[in-house]
């Protein structure tokens, strides 16, 4: 029996996608009382939808569309200091520091990727079409819910600011959340290694919890993104 060798790819974007997806893993928005996270639910159901469109050529950017602030394309508002928390996470120089790494035996040299900050430009794509149709969702469909409004109200009084404002800073640091490591989607093959790491099944799921841990199987993405999201698709 032959065994069969499995393409690693690169398996430097294992750890900045992994890492930070944490932050879309999160509790944040969680209702004790429902005992659900419809939040994190959508962004999860966001994170598999760009996995399934991650290879289309419009992911980075509509063949017409010109550059502009990444904080413009995903509402996030806050002075420069505040935008500085996205300067210095760690997954950060995983992604963009070049190194030759082993792992699980593979011993592949790492590319350098740069992931556009806040205050750098880029492109309105598939990307930032489908993180914002999703935090539109978030806004009229769990920002407006008693209990989240609750955890806002003391989120700015903590800050001092107004509600509404607190809620576009709180949808904004979301969005980033999500558009860090999906921004690497494109550069993971299918059948590598690193897919695998990414799209892991959990053997031993919990009651009522999906087999696969966060990307979920999309058999029509156009079907699915106008569902979830009212977003129509041109693919």
């Amino acid at each position: 029996m032959v065994k069969e060798t499995l393409n690693p790819g690169n398996v430097n974007l294992i750890y900045p996608i992994r890492d930070s997806l944490r932050f879309v893993d999160g509790v944040e928005g969680y209702n004790e009382q429902t005992y659900k996270n419809e939040r994190k639910d959508l962004q999860l159901k966001a994170k598999s939808l760009l996995w399934a469109v991650r290879k289309n050529p419009e992911y980075w950017g509509h063949e017409r569309a010109s550059s502009e602030l990444v904080a413009n394309l995903l509402g996030i508002v806050g002075d420069s200091q505040e935008l500085e928390r996205f300067e210095t996470s760690p997954w950060r120089s995983e992604a963009e520091s070049p190194k030759s790494t082993t792992y699980r035996a593979f011993d592949v040299q790492c590319e350098t990727v740069h992931i556009p900050h806040p205050n750098e430009n880029a492109k309105k794509g598939l990307q930032t079409d489908i993180i914002v149709a999703c935090s539109e969702i978030i806004r009229k469909e769990v920002m407006t819910q008693d209990y989240m409004l609750e955890k806002i109200k003391k989120y700015a009084a903590r800050l001092e600011i107004p509600v509404d404002e607190a809620i576009k800073q709180k949808l904004g640091i979301w969005n980033y959340n999500l558009f860090f490591p999906t921004y690497l989607f494109p550069l993971v093959d299918d059948k590598t290694f690193s897919a695998a790491q990414i799209v892991w099944e959990n053997p031993k799921p919990y009651p009522g919890e999906l087999k696969r841990r966060s990307i979920i199987d999309i058999i029509d993405p156009v079907e699915f993104s106008e569902k979830e999201f009212g977003l129509k698709l041109d693919l």
